[in-house]
């Protein structure tokens, strides 16, 4: 008879016999079991490598059936069966059908997913000889056993129909594609998929909604640019063990392919951290590796902030879509090419160019005939020459041309030199512009040279080995990302990140800009990124600085030769061998275009009718406006003149009564002492004496405080008085407004000054009547006669006055002297 403890011995070693078998997970379904999700099922493949059931992304509302890596933290989902249709609010099964599919179905029997094909339905003898395993490989397999000789026949796989991620032992080819998910946390279809192209086995892309092409190997990236392309190429077959190495290849819902290796590898497999994968190589590793991201002859920079530019003689095709960063439609030419004359067109040098694939590919003797035959051809638009240093005895280089340039990455490591078809026009000194550097074009008046450009803004240097344009400083030259002509704004990069700051005080201490120079900063420094999703592309991060020049005045010059390339210009004001081309006749220097412009003339069906009669109108205009100005200067003059005759005229009158005055004062004066001589005179009487009073105050006003302006030759006419005495020094230039002083032209001022002077002479007879002051400033070639001394004052004396008595009388010896204004 069992004792107590020899009964609780046996059940103990009974279920330490029996636990492994019942707990151990189960790697397969057959038709009379299933997966349920409440309670909470799974299957474990036979190593514990994978891991199939039903979960909920992110814990939200929706719950599909998928494989993911057993044990793995987060979760690393490589498969979903009912992507497209998740399931609702019932609990979830999988398993399978009495059709013999595998299928996805609700408390409800409600199908939600099936593996239904005519493969499957074909072998659809009975269900009950059906099974679904996982593999260690992460292959869900759906697996028929024939009763008649004992073989099992796989009718179904997962791997033939993947989702976004391509393990090993898969087999990639052109009719398999990984779809990326729509987000993070939606395995729903996304908008990205990758497959191999058509046109070669080891060539893959990334289409975009379908149709667009968003990334191609061997054009705008490599794939697998690493020692593991000879792997990848096993893997890739389908022939490479999975057991041999832990990998994952996925299309992310951002665009990207990525590439993940295991880091512990497969000796002891615990995904239990986020962290045990790496990730090896992505694609687009940057901006610039999105194909054609700036389209037909844009040029791509991702270390810029404008990441876009059109080479020099192109713009862009579509100016709001550009400035909004839509890069898609490129840009095209500013002129034509492949004209008449070939000698019209000439070739940009571009270096460090990467650049899709060729159009035609030949064998040439130099790169003179590689040129030569494209300039040929109306449909090359570029070519590149490579020289043979493999073959000793074949002299040959290799020539590679293209039609409309797509990809183009500049400053690319390992790119290749690439010479651009443009207008000759874009290539030479134009109007003293300097020539473009690799993809920068130099506007005017900023300077790589003393050859070129204005002087004052000679800051540039331009790299000829990699077509690099830097700004330089009195510390460290800075790289040029961009030049905006129109706002008169360049921006460098900088990498001092810990004193970049947006205050543009600070940015001017990184840089130290030199206060004489054409130079501010406009900007600070300010941080931007190219990157749109995670992981961020590449040198995303970049700090900038704006920095603004001043628009140029007249291009220097020091002998006339220097102004021939600006149209309507002569060099003027020579001073020790140094002028400025300054525009002549009705032109007028522009600095924003940079040139001598005017007002066009409008052009009709009668072209030179039309420009005569216009010619006539404005002669008859300025001769009218020259007519009213002569008018209403006389006028003034006139009335001025007037003015003083009448100021004169009470100095007459002021005159005579101060010579009645003086009488009157000796009568009185002779009166009153003949009244004391005669005894009559009593101090205590009242009757008083009138003697004339002046008052101070009466006296300050009539002579303005004695101010210096009523001193006789002190003032004058005022005006009048300092222009006569400016022109006796030879300084007549300083009567002219300082803000007109480069605009106006000095030899119609000087002969403005000249006939003024001449019609305010001190004799009448010598002033010019109205016609000869008239012909005199229309007609520029007249020599004018040099001006006398203006009327200022004219002086007229009254010490001696006539009588009626023959003998003059004198008056204590009191003499007065008028001058009188004329």
């Amino acid at each position: 008879m069992f004792t107590v403890n020899a009964m609780l011995t046996t059940i103990f070693c009974f279920f330490l016999l029996c636990f492994p078998f019942l707990c151990s997970a189960r790697d397969n379904i057959t038709w009379n079991s299933s997966i349920t999700e409440f309670p909470k099922e799974t299957l474990v493949s036979a190593g514990g490598r994978f891991e199939l059931g039903i979960f909920t992304p992110n814990d939200g509302s929706r719950r599909y059936v998928g494989i993911w890596y057993y044990k793995s933290n987060p979760r690393t989902v490589v498969w979903v069966a009912n992507r497209q249709s998740p399931l609702g609010g019932s609990d979830g099964v999988f398993a399978i059908g009495k059709d013999g599919n595998a299928v996805v179905l609700d408390g409800n029997n409600k199908s939600y997913w099936s593996t239904s094909s005519s493969t499957v339905q074909a072998r659809n003898s009975s269900y009950t000889n059906r099974m679904l395993k996982l593999l260690d490989s992460g292959n869900l397999v759906l697996l028929e056993e024939n009763g008649i000789n004992n073989t099992v026949i796989q009718i179904w796989q997962s791997f033939e129909n993947p989702t976004d991620t391509f393990l090993p032992g898969m087999k990639m080819d052109t009719n398999r594609a990984l779809t990326s998910w729509k987000s993070i946390d939606d395995p729903s279809p996304g908008y990205f998929t990758f497959q191999q192209d058509q046109d070669g086995q080891n060539h893959y892309s990334i289409r975009k909604e379908g149709s667009i092409l968003f990334w191609q190997s061997k054009v705008s990236g490599d794939f697998i640019a690493s020692n593991d392309d000879e792997l990848l190429a096993l893997v890739f077959s389908g022939d490479f063990p999975s057991e041999k190495q832990d990998m994952r290849l996925v299309m992310d819902h951002s665009g990207k392919i990525q590439y993940y290796i295991a880091v512990n590898g497969t000796t002891e497999w615990s995904l239990l951290d986020k962290d045990q994968w790496d990730l090896h190589w992505w694609e687009p590793r940057n901006r610039c590796s999105v194909y054609n991201a700036c389209g037909n002859f844009g040029s791509c920079n991702s270390r810029t902030k404008s990441l876009c530019k059109c080479l020099p003689g192109f713009r862009p095709k579509s100016p709001n879509k550009w400035n909004s960063r839509d890069f898609s439609d490129g840009c095209e030419r500013v002129s034509s090419i492949c004209d008449e004359n070939v000698e019209s067109d000439d070739f940009l040098s571009l270096k460090m160019m990467k650049v899709g694939k060729p159009k035609d590919i030949f064998h040439v003797r130099n790169e003179s005939d590689c040129a030569n035959g494209c300039l040929l051809n109306c449909n090359c638009q570029a070519y590149s020459y490579t020289e043979n240093t493999r073959q000793r005895y074949d002299s040959q280089g290799k020539s590679y041309t293209w039609g409309d340039l797509d990809n183009l990455w500049e400053n690319f490591t390992g790119g290749r030199d690439l010479s651009v078809r443009v207008a000759a026009s874009y290539i030479g000194s134009r109007k003293r512009t300097c020539k473009p550097c690799g993809t920068n074009y130099i506007p005017y008046p900023l300077s790589t040279a003393l050859n070129c450009g204005d002087p004052s803004y000679f800051s540039f240097d331009c790299n000829m080995e990699n077509g690099t344009l830097s700004f330089i400083t009195p510390n460290v030259n800075y790289s040029v990302t961009r030049i905006n002509q129109e706002r008169l704004t360049f921006a460098i990069q900088v990498k001092d990140a810990l004193n970049c700051s947006s205050a543009t005080d600070s940015a001017g201490k990184i840089l130290q800009l030199n206060h004489s120079l054409r130079f501010k900063v406009s900007s600070g420094c300010n941080e931007s990124s190219n990157s749109i999703s995670d992981p961020p592309f590449e040198d995303s991060v970049i700090r900038e600085i704006e920095i603004g020049w001043e628009q140029p005045s007249e291009p220097k010059c020091s002998s006339l030769e220097l102004c021939t390339d600006w149209e309507h210009t002569t060099c003027r004001d020579r001073k020790d061998g140094h002028g400025n081309c300054r525009c002549s006749g009705p032109y007028r220097w522009d600095p924003v275009n940079v040139n001598c412009t005017s007002v066009p003339s409008s052009s009709g069906p009668d072209e030179g009718s039309s420009q005569k009669k216009n010619k006539q109108l404005s002669y008859r205009i300025f001769v009218g406006i020259l007519a009213t100005i002569i008018v209403i200067l006389c006028i003034i003059f006139s009335g001025h003149y007037l003015k003083r005759r009448r100021v004169a005229n009470r100095q007459d009158n002021r005159g005579s009564n101060q010579g009645s005055i003086a009488l009157y004062l000796y009568d009185i004066e002779r009166r009153v002492k003949d009244f004391i001589n005669s005894g009559e005179f009593r101090e205590d009487d009242k009757k008083g004496i009138d003697v004339p009073f002046f008052a101070l105050a009466t006296i300050l006003v009539a002579t303005d405080n004695f101010s210096e302006a009523n001193k006789l030759g002190q003032g004058g006419f005022g005006p009048v008085y300092k222009a006569w005495k400016l022109w006796k020094e030879d300084r007549a230039l300083d009567l002219m407004d300082q803000t007109i002083l480069e605009s106006c032209n000095t030899n119609e001022f000087l002969r403005c000054v000249n006939v003024g002077l001449l019609c305010v002479q001190e004799d009448p007879s010598d002033r010019p009547t109205m016609l000869n002051a008239v012909f005199m400033l229309g007609n520029e070639t007249a020599t004018l006669p040099t001006p006398k001394q203006p009327a200022f004052v004219v002086r007229r004396s009254l010490s001696s006055t006539g009588s009626s008595s023959s003998k003059p009388r004198t008056f204590n010896e009191l003499t007065a002297t008028i001058e009188e204004g004329r």
